[in-house]
């Protein structure tokens, strides 16, 4: 027959085995929690990083065609720089050209 003192050693190692199991499930129930948790904070992330990248390449997108109605009007204004040129070269050619002819017509005489 057990003696009292070894029955309660008894109960204690029991109610210390079933604390023991207690904390096992607590601490497993804790994991999938701590689990679930880095699976949403994941998730939100990736989503948080999707919609980050949606709106740098819509901006990207609006930089780009920024920059190709700028190169487009930079290039209007040289066509019509050089239009100016060309005009301008133009009414110089015909504003010189009776006085170049003469200056040749000279030379070809031999005249100074």
């Amino acid at each position: 027959m057990d003696t009292p003192f070894e029955g309660g050693e008894r109960g204690t190692v029991d109610r210390l085995r079933q604390d023991e199991a207690t904390l096992e499930q607590q601490v497993a129930e804790a994991r999938r929690q701590a689990a679930a948790t880095l699976e949403r904070a994941r998730r939100e992330a990736e989503a948080l990083a999707a919609g980050a990248r949606h709106e740098a390449e819509r901006a990207a997108d609006a930089l780009r065609a920024a920059a190709a109605d700028a190169q487009d009007r930079a290039q209007e204004a040289a066509r019509a720089a050089c239009e100016a040129d060309r005009t301008e070269v133009a009414r110089r050619a015909v504003a010189n050209r009776a006085r170049a002819l003469a200056w040749l017509r000279a030379r070809v005489r031999g005249e100074p």
